[in-house]
């Protein structure tokens, strides 16, 4: 196993570690397999721009302090891939591609700014997670499964703190994604496309939106909202169809469309401005 840090070329990457050392920045790749690279800045101006090839590598990111940024880009099958990042003007990308399975991805970011999206291209058996809390938040993960590789990809973004947003994207085969959002303005988007897909979004407090599109076989959606501007809305497509939306609180609305097979919808709203629509074809 190679072990690099900081590095393209060891001693390139250190002369500039120790060159700016408040302006931090880390260039990384590696090609082939079973390498690992770990990088930790502590510090002002932080970049991190890795790239890895082949197959079962790891990758971990781990900026404490100020203007963060790191982009990971791995190619091949088994890679791992983390990023977390603390204090004020986050930005996080990791990319996974090439048509491979079982590749794993991590943000995690607290405190400002935050900007996070997780691309896993052309595999399955993927799971990605984001987690931000405080302040300014922006998500994004999209899956999707290359023809033939019929497995799970597994979508997890979790948001505390103000001005949330986030999106997931899934392809086809028994795809999953959860939404939590919970301290003021939210907005969650969950696009699902194939097979045994499930959506879980719960948002609380504040000025909430949830939306859901599906299309195709073992559809599940659950949305629950807990007070003030609701907005809750399912379009589901094809077979054993099932959505329930739950909001508590203030200017609610649910509209849930369906169409052919095993139809379920469940609406409950309680105070205020309450609208319910339910269509089922």
């Amino acid at each position: 196993m190679n072990r690099f840090k900081y590095c393209v070329a060891a001693a390139l990457t250190l002369a500039v570690a120790q060159v700016h050392a408040q302006d931090n920045q880390a260039l990384i790749t590696q090609d082939g397999d079973a390498h690992h690279a770990e990088v930790i800045q502590n510090g002002t101006g932080n970049q991190v721009v890795a790239w890895q090839g082949r197959a079962t590598n790891g990758l971990q990111a781990v900026q404490i302090g100020d203007e963060h940024f790191a982009e990971i880009r791995q190619f091949g099958a088994g890679h791992d891939a983390s990023t977390r990042q603390e204090g004020l003007n986050h930005s996080a990308t990791i990319e996974q591609d090439w048509y491979y399975n079982s590749k794993q991805a991590l943000v995690d970011q607290t405190g400002n700014d935050h900007v996070a999206a997780i691309y896993q291209l052309s595999g399955g058996a993927n799971s990605a997670a984001i987690y931000q809390a405080g302040s300014m938040h922006t998500a994004e993960i999209t899956q999707t499964i290359g023809e033939d590789l019929a497995s799970d990809n597994v979508a997890t973004i979790q948001q505390d703190g103000t001005g949330h947003i986030a999106r997931v994207a899934q392809d086809y085969f028994n795809n999953n994604a959860d939404i939590t959002q919970s301290g003021d303005e939210h907005s969650a988007t969950t696009t699902q496309s194939g097979q045994s897909q499930s959506v879980s979004i719960d948002q609380q407090g504040w000025l909430n939106t949830a939306l859901s599109a599906q299309v195709g076989d073992d559809n599940i959606v659950l949305i629950g909202q807990n007070g003030e501007r609701n907005l809750a809305e399912v379009t589901q497509s094809g077979s054993q169809l099932e959505a329930i939306i739950n909001q508590t609180g203030s200017d609610n609305q649910a509209l849930v469309a369906q169409a052919m097979s095993g139809n379920q919808a469940t609406i409950t709203q309680l105070g205020v401005a309450n609208l319910a629509a339910i269509t089922q074809q």
